[in-house]
């Protein structure tokens, strides 16, 4: 009993410190490791794309920009559906500049080509599916593609599928781009909020995203898991505590003749505690090495079933406008996107959170043609669209 109670609470304790690693490594794995870009510009139209291509091209503090068409929609086996976004880079000889895909076993880097698309590894492990199987992609149309997947890529927040331009095109529809994403050298935020500031002039441009607001949004809702994991390492230290007094008690209270008959035999009290000291000892020793191999497989179960997923965090607007295209019930996905607060007396931007909002405020969203698009073809009441920044108006943060 010693050995066990002693294994499950070392195994409750390394998982707790698993968890809390893994979790804190996520953000960086995700935009350092797999999204290489520093800067995303979101457009509502390509009116202005040439000008804004121009000014990239001879900016000498931007290093390098990749465009994207991206296209949300649902990826399905056939029974069971997940929200995902398409990504389509312009060219195959710099999206890496973007994108760093590799393959969720080998770790091997993967390449975007014209002969199946990449999903990443929770959507193909929730679907079912593996390199070779075919999947359905449904668009905001309403319209059902079948594609083969031929790589499977490791990936820590959200779903996403990535695919050639010409496969896309063939397969799809025309491509436009809806992104473009760029890289600064080594400048300080100054100028960096300079670039934006510059950019956010051109024409069709709805938003300029930085990857550090997109890794602080994931790391404040990861920092939540915070107070869970301590609380379960605090409670299984102790937990630990009690097994071990009790069980300690317990073993001196059954061999109370026989520690009576070593002191009748001329054992020093010493010795005999040493000798069930010795036996406590070893005990422990052996049920922290066995919790320590129970918690290593509980931590790797635990974490292979966490998925950073915020397309939970919707919200209901009321368009300001008499025929504004959200209408008067527009439900706005608030998953993965900077939200930001402008104070517009001191010109301070802070981010915020869902739990900044009320009520009754007013907000200014970022959404690309794509979705107004399809969300002017929705027959629904209540349609869901994705949008790319939100600005809480109402001024009300001091």
């Amino acid at each position: 009993m010693t050995i066990i109670g002693i294994a499950g609470c070392t195994g409750l304790m390394l998982t707790g410190f698993g968890i809390r690693d893994s979790v804190d490594d996520i953000p960086s794995a995700q935009f350092d490791g797999i999204f290489k870009y520093d800067v995303a510009i979101t457009l509502s139209n390509t009116d202005g794309l040439e000008k804004l291509e121009e000014y990239l091209n001879n900016n000498e503090k931007i290093e390098n920009y990749v465009k994207v068409c991206a296209t949300t929609g649902e990826i399905s086996n056939g029974t069971a559906k997940i929200n995902t976004t398409v990504f389509v880079p312009d060219s195959l000889e710099n999206y890496q500049n973007a994108y760093n895909l590799t393959d969720y076993e080998t770790n091997e880097t993967l390449k975007i080509d014209d002969d199946g698309i990449i999903i990443t590894d929770k959507a193909a492990e929730i679907l079912g599916v593996k390199a070779g199987d075919n999947i359905t992609f449904i668009d905001g149309d309403d319209v059902y593609y079948t594609f083969k997947v031929k790589n499977i890529a490791k990936n820590h927040v959200s779903h996403y599928v990535y695919m050639s331009k010409d496969f896309y095109e063939k397969n799809l529809k025309e491509y436009k781009t809806d992104i473009v994403y760029f890289n600064t050298k080594n400048i300080s935020d100054e100028a960096q909020d300079q670039i934006s500031k510059d950019i956010l002039g051109f024409d069709g441009v709805a938003s300029v995203s930085l990857i550090s607001s997109l890794m602080k949004s994931v790391s404040d809702m990861l920092n939540t898991m915070n107070y869970v994991v301590v609380i379960l390492i605090v409670a299984s230290a102790m937990l630990d505590f009690v097994v071990l007094y009790n069980l300690a008690n317990i073993n001196i209270a059954e061999r109370q003749r026989e520690i009576a008959t070593l002191k009748v035999l001329g054992f020093y009290d010493k010795e005999v505690d040493n000798y069930i000291n010795k036996e406590n000892i070893i005990f422990t020793i052996l049920g922290v090495a066995l919790g320590l191999v129970f918690g290593t497989f509980l931590t790797s179960a635990i974490i292979g079933s966490i998925e950073i997923d915020k397309e939970n965090k919707i919200i209901t607007t009321k368009d300001s406008g008499e025929e504004g295209v959200l209408g008067d019930d527009c439900l706005i996905d608030c998953s993965q996107i900077p939200m930001i607060y402008c104070n517009y007396d001191t010109q301070d931007v802070v981010d915020i959170t869902l739990d900044d909002l009320q009520v009754g405020d007013e907000i200014i969203l970022a959404i690309r043609s794509s979705e107004i698009e399809n969300l002017q073809k929705e027959d629904d009441n209540k349609a869901k669209i994705a949008v790319e920044q939100l600005q809480l108006g109402t001024q009300r943060i001091k």
